[in-house]
């Protein structure tokens, strides 16, 4: 059989869905979509203690095969070829997952989360996903890196305690 192969992010923009609140929760999931129209998962950032917790969790049959995270204070802070697309050698959070696995989490102590003086932290979260035969990349959705071309996104997530810039 041919396998096939595609991207997937995890994106959190006003356009796309996003289960409640883009700020000001101690949880927040977004859709992880692939190809910019299938719905393969979610990403949640949740904070468990001082530590910041980001959960992918797929559905549909849907499996991690590859996950790329990482974390900035601003979107000039994510690692960026030409400033303009996301290299995902350089996040910060990296596994490829032999066998598959519908659920993972990665755990960030307080020091490793940067925020900007509102106490927002920026996630990009990417994804190779399986399922049978198939084979897809796939991002959480958000603000996208570039306006046309790549589904490249991060989303924002409100840290407690802090309150958002006026």
């Amino acid at each position: 059989m041919r396998r096939v192969t595609w991207g997937v992010w995890a994106c959190a923009a006003g356009v796309l869905a996003v289960e409640g609140p883009t700020v000001g929760r101690a949880q927040q999931c977004v859709v992880l979509l692939a190809e910019k129209i299938l719905e393969v998962g979610r990403v949640c950032a949740e904070e468990r203690g001082d530590s910041l917790v980001v959960t992918y969790r797929t559905d549909g049959g849907w499996m991690l095969a590859e996950t790329h995270l990482t974390l900035a204070s601003s979107r000039d802070s994510f690692p960026l070829a030409g400033g303009r697309q996301p290299i995902l050698g350089q996040f910060i959070r990296v596994g490829a997952h032999q066998p598959p696995v519908a659920e993972l989490a990665y755990s960030f102590a307080a020091g490793e989360v940067q925020t900007d003086s509102g106490g927002r932290v920026l996630i990009a979260a990417h994804a190779t996903v399986v399922r049978e035969v198939e084979e897809r990349g796939a991002w959480a959705t958000g603000t996208l890196f570039t306006a046309t071309g790549s589904p490249a996104a991060y989303f924002v997530h409100q840290r407690p305690g802090r309150s958002p810039p006026r």
